[in-house]
């Protein structure tokens, strides 16, 4: 190829490889001939691209060629809102808005939808789907030409610290609902263009160290579970598709021709373009490794020019990028319905949203946050709370009069309404019930993500003035304290662990109410020092356990004597026995410095300040917070616990426990009031020492904008739970840590060049546990209802595969009764069991699909769950590392269907194979009406013929059919004929075995028009009567007279007409006439005077 000169259109076909062509979905292309009269004739004559006949990728060549060398680098300048539009070939820019849950920063409100893990937690695809159209619609309207989301990162371990936007744990549910979410988005683009960008692929299944980090993955654990996940979702046909920041067995993702270009594009046949995350391009490599747009720091614009016109990309790299971004344009609807504003340079200020797409945004947001969430414990019935029974309800938690989500860039950071748990509590109550809210504990933060003890509560520090709640920070510009403070304030706690949220938070990513970093301008680069000082107030005497969860180097002291002194290169947590009397005000000062190898600085992504002053109180009531928790518990009715967490980009979990002492106090709440409900808010399990003390306990995960609505609906028996568990919920980090043995990665938050390996292979989640046999808190799958479901049968369908290859996908039906006192909704999971062949060890169990049924009480319906093979699913398969392929091995293997992976209720079996079956089908028809309607065997009326056909293996046999003598051709319902003459149907069928059945046949005759009757005077008396039919001819036609006798008229009887009849005497007043055919037909009765 030879490159434009700039400004000059580029002459000559497109070098791009061929088999790019073509590959427009024949919907969308249906989709945009229907739109096709909405274009104006001149633009589809000026502008050949415009023809919305053509495909995607036919319409993307044309415009690749009318486009000058400098119009296609604009199509990878810029990034987000800096993006560049091309307004003169009616290009928009390529501008994105980042969006796990909704479009979280469109500079208008915007809907606010529950975490993707409480999406997966309704297991409903079309939930999935809406979510994709709503938010597809938002980012169209907010003038985003791609809404990055869904993230479809599979959840390795419990302490990924953005798992809570993801969907699971299983490859086949953690890659069919991000795919529903891309449908979704794709269902606007018949008139509003926005597309997709899932993320990240792939293996992106942690934050500490991302950046640098290599996974090393063996190449059968990358495909059944990491690839695999993306299948479906390809499939979906995302716009583009996001590449990951660490490397993959040592090579930079986005940089790895393997996974992008062999992979992605190849074996999974993306056609669209990849694009990097955040600067995680870090050579030009990446592009001719298969990433088509790299940015936005690097390159800069002119190493990009450069390096196209060097031939470092390669030309045919580069009209592969520019083709595949063309492509996305006009799959996606970019050209033909632009979204506002994205043809203007720079981009203008986004409109706010019509209020109908406001209210469909919230309705949605009700139902996700609803069906999301999942009922963990139940004892004796404690809910649905009845509220003519209760007189006062305690609402403890600081999170719950506000919205709660986690940080980062997966969160809506400006709602376009917020119900909080507490008001929606209120409102359902009624006025006549007493709501009492105590925050119960100090806002949550990042620093609770570290390890460790619990953080000093508010309530137990002064600040320096001595009256102030909290302890007094000064903020040193320089690692020695030397030198004024920059800033000095007063901050609740010592408790920071901030990495890239000190960064995040200057774009509002750190939505928690807790104090944030001095602005992080002030210290780029250095380290900083800094110097707590103030006072420790206990209010109960014993012994204490002081100390710190740090990286770098911290000092304690206390009334002026260093008690702990910590130096450390590693984070980790340290502590101190002092014994500290009530009522006694001990001086504190912590001195800290983040000096440790690789912790400096936030703004470069590390870890930067890290330090936790934590404490090990001798009982719960050392905390003022909490016995206030506990006064209004004890007074009230009902207790309600809003627990929370914060989880989000750059940290990963420490500790499963709950933060800010919230175990303690469940524990504390619990003991004086047995009507003790836990409404979790969390992003993932987390440790529940107090279970069995408390009478219920459900998990909303980050609800979104309507939790309070929602809540308060599922508290009270309004909505009944459906959610179930997409994750394992471990006990304990423990159980985590040293039962399964998956390494917490928080320990190695300052290690460059991070190395972890995926030792566990194939058993993550489920997998894991039941490989080594051990009890998980709740298994993949648990969620409770206010109903009972009894699976009362199951059937198997077997897959069939016919000689050709071609296979015909399984079925199995599974009958489920709701045996309870209200209507609800139950998810039958499917599993099938270890693979029936000894080249690889397969997992005990595996997701094999799932069906949902709703059912009123008393009421039985049948689950029916497709069993497919050889789709992109690749379910009853392994990948095979031999021969680089999946593999489905022929044989039985056992199914299990239950309420859960350990709740099984049936079994039974499945066989893979090549089919024994010999027997043909049978076919049948039915006709309608079953005789003839006229006579001598004519039918008056159309006529329907059903053929159907029945098989002993088969439920559904192909049945074809030849009509009229016509060629066998496929028939799906009734055939009607319904016009004149003699019609034919032979009909036959095929079952998945190729068997074919013996024909059988109808014939009939159809006559439904009546015959026609002319009269002509023959002579002065005579009139000739001559009658035609075209299909079963003439019977007979019959005359009469009017007469009139003697003053009197009268008709006379019908006469059969021979020959002329006499007319024109003085008594004849007229004569009528009719005709009859063979079928029986009678035609309108006519006369002549």
């Amino acid at each position: 190829m030879t490159l434009s000169k700039p400004d000059s259109p580029r002459g000559g076909p497109s070098s791009r490889r061929p088999w790019l062509r073509g590959l427009v979905s024949a919907a969308l292309a249906g989709a945009l001939i229907a739109t096709a009269a909405a274009v104006p004739a001149a633009a589809a004559e000026g502008d050949p691209w415009m023809d919305t006949t053509l495909s995607s990728d036919e319409r993307a060549d044309l415009l690749a060629d009318a486009m000058t060398f400098d119009q296609k680098l604009t199509l990878f300048a810029g990034s987000g809102s800096g993006a560049v539009a091309i307004p003169e070939l009616g290009i928009p820019a390529r501008r994105e808005i980042d969006g796990a849950s909704g479009v979280i920063a469109a500079g208008t409100p915007t809907t606010a939808f529950p975490a993707g893990q409480a999406i997966a937690s309704s297991w409903n695809l079309e939930l999935a789907r809406e979510f994709g159209r709503i938010a597809g619609e938002e980012a169209h309207l907010t003038g985003f030409s791609g809404w990055a989301g869904p993230a479809a990162d599979l959840r390795r371990t419990p302490f990924h610290g953005r798992q809570f936007a993801t969907y699971g744990e299983d490859p086949l549910l953690g890659g069919l609902m991000p795919a529903g979410v891309v449908e979704g988005v794709n269902e606007t683009n018949d008139t509003m263009g926005v597309y997709s960008l899932p993320k990240h692929f792939v293996a992106n299944n942690q934050e500490t160290s991302r950046t640098t980090m290599n996974t090393v993955v063996d190449e059968r654990t990358l495909r059944e579970l990491y690839v695999r996940q993306w299948g479906p979702i390809v499939e979906a046909d995302p716009g583009a598709i996001m590449c990951a920041y660490p490397k993959v067995n040592g090579s930079k993702a986005c940089e790895n021709p393997s996974l992008m270009t062999d992979t992605l594009k190849g074996d999974l046949g993306f056609p669209g373009w990849i694009s990097s995350d955040f600067n995680a391009c870090v050579t030009l490599k990446a592009y001719n490794s298969g990433t088509d747009v790299c940015g936005p720091n690097f390159p800069d614009a002119a190493t990009f020019r450069a390096a196209v016109e060097d031939g470092t990309i390669a030309p045919d790299r580069f009209d592969d990028m520019v083709h595949r971004v063309l492509r996305t344009y006009f799959e996606h609807g970019l050209i033909d319905n632009p979204p506002p504003g994205s043809l203007q340079n720079p981009a203008p200020a986004a409109s706010p949203l019509p209020a109908s797409v406001v209210q469909e945004g919230r309705d949605a947001a009700y139902r996700m946050a609803v069906d999301g969430s999942v009922l963990l414990r139940n004892d004796d019935d404690a809910l649905p709370l009845d509220s003519d029974q209760i007189d006062s309800v305690a609402v403890i938690g600081e999170g719950a009069d506000r919205y709660i989500t986690g940080f980062g860039s997966d969160i809506v950071v400006n709602p376009t309404d917020t119900s909080t748990i507490l008001d929606g509590i209120t409102e359902r109550a009624g006025a006549g019930t007493t709501v009492e809210h105590v925050e119960g504990w100090d806002p949550v933060r990042p620093g609770d993500l570290l390890p460790g003890a619990q953080p000093i509560p508010s309530g137990v520090l002064r600040a320096a003035d001595g009256t102030t709640p909290g302890i007094t920070g000064e903020w040193f510009g320089s690692p020695d304290f030397s030198g004024p403070a920059v800033t000095t304030r007063v901050d609740d706690q010592v408790n920071w662990g901030q990495g890239l949220v000190a960064l995040l938070a200057t774009f509002g990513y750190d939505p928690s109410p807790a104090p944030k970093l001095p602005p992080v301008t002030t210290f780029a680069g250095s380290p900083t020092a800094t110097r707590w000082t103030g006072s420790l107030n206990p209010t109960v005497s014993g012994t204490y356990g002081l100390g710190f969860t740090a990286l770098g180097s911290a000092t304690l002291y206390v009334d002026g004597e260093k008690v702990l002194d910590v130096d450390t290169d590693t984070m980790d947590t340290y502590s101190v026995d002092r014994v500290l009397e009530a009522g006694r005000s001990y001086d504190i000062r912590i001195d800290y410095v983040p000096d440790a190898p690789g912790q400096c600085c936030s703004t470069g992504g590390n870890i930067g300040t890290a330090i936790r002053l934590d404490w090990t109180p001798p009982s719960a009531a050392a905390s003022p917070q909490i016995v206030e928790a506990v006064a209004a518990a004890a007074k009230s009715d009902v207790a309600v616990i809003v627990a929370n967490d914060y989880m989000g980009e750059s940290l990963d979990r420490g500790t499963l426990a709950l933060s800010q002492n919230q175990d303690r106090l469940i524990s504390a709440v619990a003991a004086v009031n047995p009507n003790t409900v836990v409404v979790l808010a969390t992003g993932t399990g987390v440790e529940m020492p107090w279970l069995n003390d408390v009478a219920a306990v459900f998990e909303s995960w980050y609800p979104g904008q309507e939790a309070g609505a929602a809540v308060a609906a599922l508290l009270f028996g309004d909505e009944n739970f459906s959610g179930k568990l997409p994750i394992t919920w471990p006990r304990s980090t423990e159980q985590v840590t040293e039962d399964l043995g998956i390494e917490n990665p928080v320990y190695d938050v300052n290690t460059g060049n991070l190395t972890v390996e995926y030792s566990e292979g194939v058993n993550i989640g489920y997998r894991g546990y039941d490989a080594k046999d051990i009890d998980p808190l709740f298994e993949f799958g648990y969620g409770l209802s206010y109903t009972d479901f009894d699976y009362r049968s199951i059937d198997v369908q077997d897959p069939v595969t016919d000689a050709s290859g071609a296979t015909e996908p399984g079925l199995v039906r599974v009958e489920v009764e709701n045996t309870g006192d209200v209507a609800g909704t139950e998810t039958v999971n499917l599993y099938h069991g270890v693979l029936p062949t000894d080249a690889v060890v397969t997992p005990e169990r595996q997701l094999l699909g799932w069906g949902q049924i709703t059912l009123e009480p008393g009421a039985t319906g049948t689950v029916e769950i497709p069993v497919p093979l050889n789709d992109s699913t690749h379910r009853l398969a392994y990948w095979d590392t031999a021969s680089d392929a999946w593999v489905t091995p022929e044989g039985e293997t056992t199914l299990f269907a239950g309420a859960s992976s350990r709740d099984i209720r049936l079994t039974d079996s499945i066989v893979v194979g090549a089919s024994d079956d010999e027997v043909a089908p049978v076919v049948s028809l039915g006709i309608d009406p079953a005789e003839p309607t006229g006579k001598a065997g004519w039918y008056r009326t159309p006529v329907t013929v059903t053929a159907t056909a029945t098989d002993d293996v088969d439920a559904a046999p192909a049945v074809e059919a030849s009509i009229d003598g016509g060629d066998f051709a496929p028939v799906t319902g009734p055939v009607v004929f319904d016009t004149d003459g003699e019609h034919s149907l032979v009909a036959r069928a095929t079952d998945a075995s190729g068997n074919v059945s013996e024909t059988v046949q109808w014939s009939g005759r159809i006559d439904q028009t009546a015959p026609t009757v002319e009269a002509a005077q023959k002579s002065r008396y005579r009139v000739a009567l001559t009658a035609s039919d075209e299909t079963s001819g003439v019977e007979k036609v019959e005359y009469r007279y009017q007469i009139s006798v003697k003053g009197v008229t009268r008709m006379t009887p019908w006469l059969t007409y021979r020959s002329p009849v006499l007319f024109g005497l003085p008594s004849y007043i007229k004569v009528e006439y009719r005709a009859t055919d063979v079928a029986g037909n009678t035609g309108p009765v006519r006369s002549y005077r």
